[in-house]
């Protein structure tokens, strides 16, 4: 199966930053692989518009209904 296509940014010699549009289990571990490069630390920060970075582990939030209904 073919996913759309992913797009990345280096950001250091150790840190990359990829954008999915669609993704499949492990896709970024296996994408990673392939290249020669192992992933150490994969930190999700964003799903659609809605952003992640300021929620701690473990922890939830409540989403509006206008934010649900766009995903």
């Amino acid at each position: 199966y073919t996913t759309k296509p992913c797009h990345c940014e280096i950001l250091s010699p150790t840190q990359i930053k990829a954008i999915l549009t669609e993704g499949k289990n492990r896709q970024i571990r296996r994408m990673c692989k392939t290249l020669g490069f192992g992933v150490v630390n994969l930190q999700r920060i964003k799903i659609e518009h809605i952003s992640l970075q300021d929620l701690k582990p473990g922890t939830f939030e409540h989403i509006q209904n206008d934010e649900f209904l766009t995903l």
